[in-house]
């Protein structure tokens, strides 16, 4: 089989499963956003953890076999698209995440260059009497 015969083959499967399961994808950004409401004084880490965990059942949960009481291996998606559209939604999703991915790229290199050339300040916290008596704090100008 070529490639030419295999890309819409493939796109067509990527397409179905991923637009049938937009529904589960959205619930489980509601549920991520009822946990976030539910722990506002968690860490950061804790959070970053579970949105994480959340993103990865979310980009599994359409490849995952689930047996439905029927007893079949995995029901058939009730969505039906053509080769072409697959074709055409596919080839806007990898357009807009590779221009999503030079854009970041972009901003990496920004951030890499403010911080090579940002001057440290610091913060005497004894002097400004504030009731912290902790190690100095170091704060990084950029552009001066």
């Amino acid at each position: 089989m070529t490639f030419h015969a295999l890309l819409p083959m493939v796109a067509y499967v990527l397409t179905t499963v991923w637009a049938a399961s937009l529904w589960q994808g959205g619930l489980l950004v509601l549920l991520g956003a009822v946990v976030q409401k539910l722990m506002p004084n968690a860490s950061a880490t804790l959070r970053h953890s579970l949105l994480i965990a959340l993103f990865m059942l979310a980009v599994a949960l359409p490849w995952l076999p689930i047996r439905h009481a029927s007893g079949a291996a995995h029901a058939t998606h009730a969505l039906h698209l053509s080769f072409w559209v697959a074709v055409g939604i596919t080839a806007c999703w990898a357009l807009a995440a590779i221009c999503r991915a030079i854009s970041l790229m972009i901003a990496w290199q920004h951030l890499r260059s403010v911080r090579r050339n940002a001057v440290p300040f610091t913060l005497d916290l004894e002097k400004m009497d504030i009731g912290i008596n902790r190690r100095p704090i170091v704060v990084y100008l950029a552009g001066c």
